[in-house]
């Protein structure tokens, strides 16, 4: 409009220079000129002196036309108006006419209401009249009665959203536009909370104001900015989210007054327009909320990131918030946290009564991140003898019990805010240094998983077993005799704990007991079945007695479940698959379980022993259904005075259909003797004469005869001895196998060209000549040799490298260095061969142990074997291959070393687990040290995971009771898979919205991590949280979009759990409906309404959990949006424009925007067409008139100008005339030609220029053409 001004008054400002430059040169040069008198004084017509105008008389502002009487002989007349009677420069209004009359068009004619003074006279020809007289007069618009009438909302409405009508009034005849103020006092407009300038006669502000009493008006503005009438003040009370509008919102869970088992989620409704829900907690018994929490969220929902304390009363509520408005707090209700979920205490069983080295175990309880347990030894728990905090529901003593002490304990869990739970039972039970009651192993004692009613798990961890595979710990002699106690021992199982009917019974001289056909087991899938154990004075016979209570020597009860469902997948290759024990593994004075894969389609296996790979000897051979065997019979074992230590081999197959089918290739292990290592050896005495093989007296030459084979332990040595004929000239060789790895070591004898050799399975890396010249044996005469991998080093003399040889009656005697012989923590294991050598043909002679192939050209095969070792008992290794995993590291169990009488003095141990297989880096050590020779327990459990999932190795060193103390050697290695629990049953609650995410309560889980991403790799993370609750609701939103989303389980002590898997949603926010106007044609720039858009619980359709905070409006006239006319953000549920719309085709859309901004997608899109209101051509219209007119329409609502033009052409092309005018008439300055047909229309124009379409007329002035012509309107 500025523009335009400009360029309306440009001509009058060329027409003023040009009679200023045409008088001073009147001035400088003046022309000839003739005597000129002025013509008369024009008579003012209109308005009239002292009148008033008013929107009646000179609509649509009361603006008047200015009419006087033509004077003969003028051309044209100068008029001025203005509020100075003295008419000083500037004068508001100065113009010329040819007329005798004069109607104001332009924005600065646009006089303000007041007093205002015209005059008029001629101006051409020259010489100027003389000024009419003053006549003035009163110009009104902002009148009483002209002012708008507000229609919506009616006074002291109480109001939630500025939806239409609200606000709306009535329109003023010639408002060009209309300021709506709001202010919070009825006289505060002079500086209102709310001002804007609409050109609509509605409107909604697009922001909430804070809730309370307010006043509006609205004040109608003309195009100059002049101000009219303002509207009455009417008040509105603002009442967003209060019980007034009734948009509380209403809680739902917790239930008021309920006592909900664990952290609870906070659930309410939805309240319309929300931008976020404050929601306040506090265990403040008065229910203050100023001390307690306070939380923004955008959600409905909200599940707390920490844990609530137990038995604490919580008072909480929850208020809407949007924008500046507050809302009223909900109700406030109450909930008591009441986590009493209690473990249940399973071993050792209560009251029992010959405890010795207990394993404490119990179940776990839902919600529990970890468990204290208490041991005392009153039931006070005063003092507290020892008290830990583990993350297994498994505990062994981190300290040595002592005497026969009665024991108490109970067991606490703890959630992962630190919070304790229901504290268990005590159970007690009685320590016993006597007792030879065996300990049991494995399967762990049975618990039922998600025993806790509704409350569930899952995943859990499962005691369930596939096979009935029974294991239990060597029963030694008590402290301090130590050595084996027990020949043999006696397994029952039943149904019920009472034993009156037996399931099974087995007798077997080892630690580990399995069906065979002959004696089979073959347990029922989800039966429960109670095991125990007693000592035998031997096979077959009757338990051992406890001497003080009569009765024999039983184990605990415990009890345990079968599913044969779960048993490793089946193979089905050319025979069963071997998988324990690994090929070349060891086992110290025990025979080892035999395990294979299950074989497809077998009904039985034939399981065979032998000592050499050909099976020409039998040593055990069994029948089996299941895929396991462990002989009943030791194969070698001191305490039962079996010495043939050494290599057996092992193999299996399946009979499927009617037949037998083929072997399994073989595999071997040893048995071995243990050392028994001793502090301090005397060379030479008996103690060290431990059997380890024995060869036939007699059975060759007696210069080279051999019978017996010893070797024994000390700390710092090893005692290798034999019996042989001490007359005569002969060699003794050693052969040493310390790897006992197939392929390694030397394949020929050091530096004698000896004919013999070795099977791949023992080839030696020592050999140790002992040469007997004349009868006599001594250290100068022996001779060590090392094997460096690839070639024999040299010779060394027994007696340069600090050993000593003993000779006596036959008996032979070698004191070696540990190193001289390989010997260290690591290795002290080795399989041994004693060979004499007939020095005429350099053959071997004799053999112990005995050997196939000697005397002869020997491929020597039967090693024995000796070993410092202890044996690895459970978990079972997966080195081999073993599929199965673990959720948590359970107890690590082996057998003390042991022999016969007094044997190695075990006080104590060392657990290692590592990484890897050569320990390079420990991830955990446990040592627990005992200050009594052969007490110590023989089981460790770790108090937490170590480093979550891996493949751990482990294994165990004995301390021994000595002076000063010392520590033996490590024991094999075992490996074992850690694969913990993960989440399972990811949901989310809906994906209209920024949903709530939950999973099943995992067994063990002290916190869950979340993550939430876009990218599938989650390279970047939209969330990433950190909760102790199984379920998680973000107080911020998420973008529409494709997400992917996972949970980890972390452990008690930092231990992460492998991710679940990844599952993913799409995210979308709902769609606007209901959009108006749509498929309709508007006459101004329409109200734009739709439906209140509120999302609902899928699972329950009356509960609103979703509402759009804004709506973001685009309006565009093209299809594709490509170019937008409007946007606009709003938080009501309409908008009226308040800039004027181009008349034409519109396409409008919503999207609607949630609490964090986060916009959805736009609806589909609505259309309408706008087209403002037509004005009424009023004169002419139609016909001849006498002479140039003063064109006269209707106004127009809504319109601040009006576009006049008139052609000589219906084209309207060239415009003969034109103006933009206030006016809703027209009176033309020029003179228009007699006799022409004038073509004249008028379109209205809003305050921002929008035009409207333009109604066409057509008249003549003259009477020359007295045809009718109609009035065209377009």
């Amino acid at each position: 409009m500025f523009t335009e001004r400009r360029l309306l008054a440009r001509p009058w400002k060329f027409f003023s220079l040009f009679i200023i430059a045409a008088f001073i040169v009147s001035l400088i040069a003046p022309l000839p000129t003739q005597t000129a008198y002025a013509l008369d004084i024009p008579q003012q017509l209109y308005p009239a002196d002292y009148a008033t105008t008013t929107i009646l008389t000179d609509p649509p502002l009361g603006v008047p036309s200015f009419v006087w009487s033509a004077v003969v002989g003028a051309t044209n007349y100068r008029l001025q108006v203005d509020t100075d009677i003295a008419f000083t420069t500037p004068i508001t209004m100065d113009v010329t006419t040819n007329n005798s009359a004069y109607t104001p068009s332009q924005t600065a004619h646009l006089l303000a209401d007041g007093e205002w003074y015209w005059r008029v006279r001629v101006e051409a020809p020259t010489p100027v009249g003389e000024w009419s007289p003053i006549f003035r007069f009163t110009k009104t618009w902002a009148t009483v009665t002209n002012k708008p009438t507000p229609l919506a909302p009616d006074s002291d409405a109480v109001l939630a959203f500025f939806d239409s009508p609200v606000f709306s009034w009535t329109p003023v005849t010639g408002a060009a536009k209309y300021r709506f103020q709001i202010a919070v006092t009825q006289d505060g407009f002079s500086s209102p909370t709310v001002s804007l300038d609409t050109l609509s006669t509605s409107i909604q502000p697009r922001d909430r104001l804070a809730n309370g009493i307010y006043y509006w008006r609205v004040v109608p503005i003309d195009t100059a900015d002049h101000l009219g009438t303002p509207s009455d003040v009417q008040s509105f009370t603002l009442a967003y989210g209060t019980a007034m509008s009734d948009m509380v919102p209403e809680l739902l869970a917790p239930d008021d007054e309920s006592s909900p088992t664990f952290t609870p989620t906070f659930h309410w409704t939805a309240v319309e327009g929300a931008e976020h829900y404050r929601l306040e907690y506090t265990s403040d018994e008065n229910c203050d909320f100023t001390l307690g929490t306070a939380v923004d969220t955008r959600q409905t929902y909200y599940t707390p990131v920490n844990t609530f304390p137990n038995d604490a009363r919580y008072c909480w509520r929850v208020r809407v918030e949007s924008g500046l408005a507050i809302g009223d707090w909900s109700q406030v209700w109450h909930f008591q946290k009441n986590w009493n979920l209690q473990p249940l205490l399973l071993t050792p069983t209560n009251l029992y009564q010959t405890g010795l080295y207990p394993v404490y175990s119990w179940t776990p309880v839902p919600g529990a991140s970890y468990y204290n347990i208490q041991i005392a030894t009153n039931p006070s728990f005063s003092p507290i003898f020892e008290e830990k905090n583990t993350a297994n529901t498994v505990y062994t003593p981190q300290s040595i019990y002592s005497g026969n002490a009665y024991y108490y304990w109970r067991v606490r869990p703890v959630d992962g805010g630190g919070s304790y739970g229901l504290t268990s039972s005590v159970f007690e039970f009685q320590s016993s240094t006597a007792s030879a009651a065996p300990i049991q192993i494995y399967p762990l004692y049975y618990y039922q998983p998600n025993n806790y009613g509704q409350y569930t798990m899952s995943p859990v961890e499962d005691r369930t077993v596939a096979l009935p595979i029974f294991m239990w710990h060597r029963v030694l002699n008590p402290a301090p005799t130590g050595g084996v106690f027990a020949d043999a021992y006696r397994i029952q199982v039943a149904q019920t704990p009472y034993f009156t009917t037996l399931a099974w019974e087995y007798d077997t001289e080892n630690t580990i007991a399995t069906p065979t056909l002959a004696d089979n087991f073959i347990p029922a899938t989800g039966q429960d079945y109670y095991w125990r154990v007693c000592p035998l004075d031997n096979l077959g016979g009757s338990c051992l007695i406890n001497s003080a209570s009569g009765l024999p020597w039983w184990s605990q009860i415990w009890k345990a479940r079968f599913d044969a469902n779960k048993v490793l997948p089946a193979t089905s290759g050319e025979s069963p698959a071997l998988l324990r024990p690994a090929h070349g593994h060891e086992s110290v004075e025990a025979t080892p379980l035999l395990e294979w894969w299950p074989y497809l389609g077998a009904t039985q296996y034939q399981v065979e022993i032998s000592r050499d790979t050909s099976f020409s000897s039998i040593e055990a051979s069994e029948t089996v259904t299941l895929p396991s065997y462990a002989p009943p019979a030791s194969l070698a074992q001191r305490s039962l005075e079996r010495t043939d230590y050494g290599t057996f081999y092992w193999r299996v197959r399946a009979y499927v259909g009617a037949s037998w089918g083929n072997w399994s290739p073989s595999r071997r292990f040893q048995v071995a003797s243990q050392s028994e290592w001793r502090y301090t050896r005397t060379l030479g005495s008996l103690d060290n004469q431990l059997l380890i093989g024995d060869d036939t007296v007699g059975d060759t030459n007696a210069n080279f005869d051999l019978t017996t084979l010893y070797v024994s332990q000390a700390n710092t040595h090893w005692f290798l001895g034999f019996h042989a004929n001490l007359s005569g000239d002969s060699s003794y060789v050693f052969y040493i196998d310390l790897d006992h790895v197939d392929g390694s070591g030397a394949t020929t004898p050091p530096e004698r060209p000896y004919t013999v050799s070795t099977i791949a399975a023992h080839r030696p890396e020592y050999a140790i000549y002992v040469d007997k010249i004349g009868g006599v044996v001594n250290a100068q005469n022996t001779w060590v040799f090392a094997w460096n991998g690839s070639a024999w080093g040299f010779g060394q003399k027994l007696a340069d490298i600090g050993g000593s040889v003993y000779a006596l009656d036959g008996h032979v005697e070698l004191q070696l260095p540990n190193g001289a012989i390989g010997m260290s923590q690591v290795t002290s294991s080795a399989s041994v061969m004693l060979f004499s050598v007939d020095p005429g043909s350099n053959l071997v002679a004799d053999s112990v142990p005995t050997d196939p192939q000697a005397p002869g050209a020997a491929q020597l095969s039967r090693f024995s074997a000796v070993s410092e070792r202890m044996n690895l008992v459970s978990p079972p290794s997966t080195a081999t291959g073993d599929i199965s995993t673990i959720p948590s590291i359970l107890p690590f169990f082996w057998d003390w070393p042991t022999g016969a009488g007094l044997s190695t003095p075990f006080a104590g141990s060392i657990l290692q687990a590592a990484l890897d297989p050569n320990y390079t880096s420990p991830v955990a050590t446990f040592q627990i040290n005992s200050d009594t020779s052969h007490f110590s327990q023989h089981h460790i459990t770790l108090l937490n995971d170590i480093l979550g999932d891996n493949i751990y190795y482990w294994r165990v060193q004995p301390r021994y009771m000595s002076d000063p103390i010392a520590f033996g050697a490590w024991s094999g290695g075992w490996s074992v898979r850690r694969v913990g629990l993960t989440a399972q049953n990811l949901q989310t609650s809906i994906t209209f919205a920024t949903p709530s995410f939950s999973w099943d309560m995992t067994e063990g889980a002290h916190s869950y991590r979340l993550q939430v991403s876009t990218d599938p790799n989650f390279g970047t993370t939209a969330i990433n949280q950190i909760t102790p609750l199984n379920s998680y609701t973000p107080t911020a939103t998420l973008a529409q979009g494709n997400y992917y989303w996972r949970v980890q389980v972390n452990r008690f002590s930092n231990v992460g759990n492998d991710w679940s898997e990844v599952e993913q949603f799409s995210l979308g926010l709902p769609l606007p409906t209901g959009l108006s106007p749509h498929n309709t044609v508007v006459h101004a720039a329409p109200t734009f309404c739709w439906d209140a858009l509120v999302g609902y619980d899928p699972g329950n359709p009356a509960i609103p959990v979703l509402t759009a905070w804004k709506y973001r409006l685009q309006v565009s006239q093209d299809a594709n949006f490509s170019n937008i006319y409007e946007t606009v953000d709003t938080v009501n549920n309409c908008w009226t424009p308040t800039m004027g719309y181009h008349d034409g085709t519109y396409y409008w859309r919503l999207a609607m925007i949630d609490g964090n901004s986060r916009m959805g997608s736009y609806s589909p899109t609505a259309t309408f067409t706008k087209q403002y209101p037509i004005t009424t051509l009023v004169s002419p219209v139609s016909g001849a008139i006498p002479q140039t007119p003063t064109f006269i329409w209707t106004p127009v609502d809504g319109a601040a100008s009006y576009r006049f033009e008139v052609s000589l052409f219906s084209t309207f092309y060239p415009l003969y005339d034109s103006a933009d005018t206030f006016n809703t008439k027209f009176t033309p300055t020029k003179i228009y030609s007699n006799e022409v047909v004038y073509y004249w229309r008028v379109a209205i124009r809003d305050r921002d220029g929008r035009m409207g379409p333009y109604t066409d007329a057509v008249f003549i002035i003259g009477d020359r053409f007295q045809s009718y012509l109609p009035i065209i309107v377009k």
